[in-house]
């Protein structure tokens, strides 16, 4: 029989939470309701909850110079038309 200490072997891992659960899906449920993922600009490395908050910290005076950045970035990322077909 398991004792209730030993029930609680799926800890949050949360920096600085101390929470466990007896599932992890509880565990995984807990983590994604009290500490939802953050979008991190990429220009200033802030966080943000939404991507409508990135968003307006992109359109603000603040935010212009990380959303160039971050429009480098994808530029640099993104697939050329050589690339696709394969071409030589």
């Amino acid at each position: 029989m398991r004792t209730h200490a030993d029930d609680n072997s799926y800890r949050c891992s949360w920096p600085g939470c101390q929470k466990t659960f007896t599932k992890d899906q509880h565990r995984r449920l807990h983590e994604e309701k009290q500490h939802p993922a953050l979008i991190t600009c990429e220009g200033c490395k802030r966080f943000f909850l939404t991507a409508d908050s990135l968003n307006h910290h992109h359109q603000t005076d603040i935010g212009a110079a990380c959303r160039k950045f971050h429009q480098a970035l994808v530029a640099l990322s993104s697939p050329t038309i050589e690339d696709v077909l394969d071409v030589p």
